[in-house]
């Protein structure tokens, strides 16, 4: 929109509301005024009449009582115009007003203010045994003239307790006073509807009333407005609830604005007097809000002015905040394409901007519907003064010229949802017609516009969102942000966002993705996931997801890191850090020589997926069940798995003084809480290689002297349980928990182990060093990817098949930072299952042919790399994906917890032990076993041997899941020989010739070896 536009479109908004605002003015009424004021009354022994005269004597006004038959005489007269003024049934007003039930629509009849109540009696004979309403069915009833108030009356409250005229009783069409006389002469009528400010029952002992109960009462004043409900105390001093009409003074909408003042002002003046000359007047404030016609202006204002009224101020709540809204829309647009020398909005760093930026979503949404809204109101004006120029010219009443500007609105809606008729309400002048026919059109156009307008705009931002073409700032707390964008990213975006989950995760992606839909083609949840195209280093983007209030952002190595080395990762780090201090920062690196520079950028922790691999792999050659409990452990299911939480959440805020970590074992184990480690609040944790030292931050909770101490205010508790809330229930379980007495059990290491392995030199080096601390005569040969040829593999068929017991091949560094789009791993695994498959041929005709133990990239090839040849897969990128996880939930107390456990060349270590009929553990009980205090030795989890086949490592869909506490799931409480327990053990020096853990060789004195 051009600068000329706006201007154009702000000028016609403007001049439309000022000329809305110009036509109000335009309708007050003119008329000649009379020098008398005549007053239609009533009859002469009736409360109309006698009002009418207490008016005349108390007034100054020159006031003329004329008397009548009632109201129904009155607003024949007033709407005539040889009245002034009329005392009016508020039903039959309302009746008169709309043109209904058979009444001539009055649209000018005004009220002026409300003067006594009228009672709407059912008047029994006193021996009547009639109760309720209902008993009137097949009765006589006097009912009234027909047209009277009494009859309209007596028909609302018939036909709402389910009685029709003439089908459910015999109706008696007569006078309800001319009724009373004929039941005091003898006649039979059973009851008399009679609307009357007199109390007959309390005048005549021959009759008594019959009283509506209040929820009647009500529901009637609720379905018809000119009925009100009134409690009232009898002679006896019992309150009564009694069903009012009441009677308005009323005059036409045109009289003389300031004969009315002057009316309305001197009743309200000398209403007291009044009540001293009428007993039964009650206060003019009970009633000023029943009429069901509007008031006069002038007696409206009185009213206001006198407090008896409400102001409305809705026009100003209403109109003050649209005008203020318009205005900010009109900046806000005009914002979107200012901009000064340096590219930025001239208002960006006004105080107010992130108001207008808010409103900038909707302003010309809003814009339309004002100039929409201006154009009807100036359009139904113009018909109005169309119609009622015509009326003048040809003589004719014009019915638009009567209406308000309220009830021209609702004609317009009536006319167009009525087919255009509204009850026969039409304009006849030509322009008129006109004008009519183009609001006709506008009020079916406009809103099918509008639906069509939304669901594009809405459809169009869904569509921008999926892009990842966010324009405004998130508003997520305490979400999860993913800079970057690779192999692992679905998979952490699953398990935050998954319906396994205890706690789903908002998830802000920041990252260049090549698909164009990517929430769509990886199938993920829009309403957790939010996709920002643009740089994760770029401050303007991560301020856009809100970075400030995020709890943790995961830096992925986007495809290009094989150029850059994820340099554009550590400046992200950077950003990060600097926009909130405070959050917790993992990032994902592939290349150990940027270590130092992410630590300095401010990461928390750091993934090294290529360590993560090699620990996989040497707890796999040992014992593959390690690997199925890892994965386990790291999924998030609603099954067992490992959480951490702070002491101090623990005891809400405060540890009790001296609290031991042995107690808090067994007081967890109560819960269904296996605690495995503790971590000293005043240690760093590691940030991507955790090891178990003498002294180091991991106590694993495997001697008397580190059950021995005392719980810490800043500790972090490393548990196992079901759901990490469990940690916080009630002591459940009724396992005894007693430690066993026996105090040695055999844990067995391989003697020898012939191993080949297939990767690049690091991942041959840190296998064979990891295996080296374990096996006490290992037989290693790599076989380095960058340096040799596996192609001529048969080479080694005849030494392999007397050597190698399990042969590993692994996706190399280079291959993995090589990747450009998460399809390539299709091409990874194809690699790999081509080798698997050679390996197999040329060493299926050995004797005992090795397991061959295969990497694997996408699990959805998991089937094939088995059918090509290997025994076991790993699935490096999902677990990757699953520590990443961890990362976001638990920090990284429980990535460094298993990175440790699965170092083999430390102290303390994963192992797993298969119960045998003669060790310690056979025929325990597992609460036992889990509460036992054995040096060296600690119980993590365990699976029965019925259960040994079940458990599957694939894409976290477990067969059968690892048992870690006591509790109603446990298939067997007794081990078993045959059961698998995986074990946290501290290795014995009596299973080396020395006591000294080897040393680290360095890649080239390896790969010597292998030559």
């Amino acid at each position: 929109m051009g600068k000329l536009q706006r201007r154009i479109l702000i000028l016609v908004v403007f001049v439309s509301i000022g000329f809305a605002i110009f036509m109000t003015k335009q309708f007050s009424n003119h008329m000649q005024p009379d020098q008398s004021i005549i007053i239609a009354t009533g009859s002469d022994a009736g409360m109309y009449s006698e009002f009418g005269g207490v008016l005349a004597s108390n007034s100054s006004l020159p006031i003329k009582l004329q008397g009548t038959t009632g109201s129904i005489e009155n607003l024949d007269l007033l709407r005539s115009g040889k009245v002034d003024y009329a005392l009016v049934q508020n039903d039959l007003g309302q009746y008169s007003y709309l043109g209904i039930r058979g009444q001539e629509k009055f649209e000018n009849l005004s009220y002026i203010i409300p003067v006594f109540p009228e009672y709407v009696q059912v008047i029994l004979p006193k021996n009547s045994d009639i109760t309720v309403l209902s008993q009137l069915s097949g009765r006589r009833v006097c009912i009234g003239d027909n047209g009277s108030g009494t009859y309209f009356n007596s028909i609302d409250i018939l036909q709402d307790a389910g009685l029709r005229e003439t089908v459910d009783f015999f109706p008696v069409n007569s006078s309800p006073f001319e009724c009373i006389k004929a039941v005091e002469a003898g006649e039979k009528i059973d009851a008399i509807f009679l609307t009357s400010n007199r109390k007959i029952a309390a005048e005549n002992s021959a009759f008594k009333q019959l009283l509506f109960s209040s929820s009647i009462a009500e529901a009637l004043s609720q379905k018809f407005p000119y009925f009100r409900v009134d409690e009232i105390t009898n002679a006896q001093g019992v309150i009564e609830i009694q069903l009012v009409v009441d009677a308005f003074l009323a005059t036409n909408s045109d009289q003389l604005n300031d004969s009315v003042q002057q009316v309305s002002r001197e009743i309200v003046k000398n209403w007291s007097r009044y009540q001293k000359s009428i007993l039964t007047l009650p206060d003019i404030s009970t009633k000023v809000e029943t009429g069901t016609v509007p008031y006069h202006q002038e007696a409206d204002a009185t009213l206001v002015n006198a407090g008896l009224k409400q102001v409305n101020y809705w026009t100003w709540i209403l109109g003050l905040p649209w005008m203020f809204l318009l205005f900010l829309c009109l900046i806000a647009e005009r914002a979107k394409t200012s901009y000064n020398r340096m590219g930025e909005s001239p208002i960006a760093q006004a105080r107010y901007y992130f108001m207008v930026k808010f409103v900038g979503r909707f302003s010309q949404f809003f814009i339309g519907i004002t100039v929409l809204v201006v154009g009807i109101a100036a359009a139904i004006f113009a018909l109005r003064l169309t119609e009622d120029y015509y009326a003048q010219q040809s003589g004719t009443v014009s019915p638009f010229a009567l209406m308000t500007f309220e009830d021209s609105l609702v004609w317009l809606f009536t006319y167009i949802s009525s087919g255009f008729t509204s009850d026969n309400v039409y304009p006849i002048s030509f322009l008129g017609k006109l004008i009519a026919a183009v609001l006709a059109l506008a009020g079916v156009i406009a809103p099918v516009a509008g639906v069509i307008y939304l669901i594009n705009k809405t459809h169009e931002k869904a569509q921008l969102r999926h892009q990842g073409l966010i324009s405004s700032e998130l508003r997520f707390t305490g979400h999860t942000i993913i800079c970057g964008w690779n192999e692992k990213a679905p998979g952490i975006i699953y398990s935050l966002t998954g319906e396994d989950v205890d706690e789903r995760k908002n998830v802000v992606i920041i990252a260049n993705i090549e698909e164009q839909y990517p929430l769509e083609k990886y199938n993920l949840n829009s309403s957790y996931v939010t996709y920002c195209k643009g740089r994760p280093s770029d401050i303007a983007m991560l301020k856009k997801a809100n970075v400030q209030d995020a709890d943790a952002v995961i830096i992925l190595a986007d495809f290009d890191g094989d150029e850059t080395h994820n340099k554009g990762s550590i400046l992200c780090a950077m950003n990060v850090r600097k926009e909130n201090p405070l959050v917790h920062i993992c990032a994902e690196i592939e290349y150990l020589d940027n270590i130092d520079y992410f630590t300095a950028s401010g990461c928390s922790a750091l993934l090294y997926p290529a360590l993560l691999a090699t620990r996989m792999a040497a707890a796999t050659i040992l014992s593959p069940q390690i690997l199925d409990y890892v994965f386990d452990m790291v999924t998030y299911h609603k099954r067992d798995s490992l959480y951490s939480k702070r002491a101090s959440d623990l005891f809400a805020g405060k540890v009790p003084s001296g609290h031991l970590i042995r107690q808090l074992e067994i007081d967890m184990l109560r819960r269904g809480v296996n605690v495995v480690g503790v971590i000293d609040g005043n240690q760093k944790t590691s940030l991507y290689d955790a090891a178990f030292e003498t002294n180091n931050q991991s106590h694993s909770l495997l001697n008397e002297a580190d059950s021995s101490k005392v719980l810490q205010e800043d500790s972090v508790i490393i548990y196992s349980a079901r759901r990490a809330k469990h940690i916080l229930r009630d002591q459940k379980n009724s396992g005894e928990f007693e430690p066993l007495t026996k105090s040695k059990f055999q844990i067995e290491y391989p003697d020898n182990l012939s191993v080949l392995v297939v990767g690049d030199a690091e991942a041959l080096t840190s296998i064979k060093i990891n295996l080296g601390s374990i096996v006490k005569d290992l037989n290693f040969l790599g076989i380095d990817l960058e340096n040799d040829n596996i192609r001529y593999i048969d080479e080694l068929r005849e030494y392999a098949c007397k050597k190698f017991d399990k042969i590993v091949i692994l996706t190399g560094q280079k291959k993995r930072a090589s990747l450009v789009s998460i399809d390539d791993l299709d091409g990874i695994d194809t690699d790999l299952m081509l080798t698997t498959s050679l390996f197999r041929k040329a060493f299926d005709k050995c004797e005992n042919p090795p397991e061959i133990i295969c990497e694997i990239a996408n699990m959805n090839n998991r089937e094939l790399i088995l059918n090509a040849g290997a025994n076991h897969v790993l699935p490096t990128v999902q677990m990757a994906s699953r520590f990443l996880t961890k990362e976001a939930y638990d920090k990284n107390h429980i990535t460094d917890f298993l990175m440790a456990a699965m170092n083999l060349e430390d102290g303390v270590h994963l192992h797993c032990h298969i119960v045998s009929i003669d060790d310690g553990f056979e025929g325990e009980r597992y609460d036992q076993i889990l509460a036992t205090q054995i040096n060296g030795i600690r119980i993590l989890a365990w699976r029965p041997v019925s259960q040994t086949e079940n458990l599957r490592n694939k894409q976290g869909d477990f067969g059968f899941h690892y048992r870690t506490v006591i509790d109603h799931r446990i298939v067997s409480s007794i081990a078993r020989e045959g059961d698998v327990l995986i074990l946290l053990i501290k290795r014995q020096p009596e299973y080396w010739s020395s006591n000294t853990i080897p040393e680290r060789p360095s890649v080239q004195k390896v790969m010597s070896e292998f030559q």
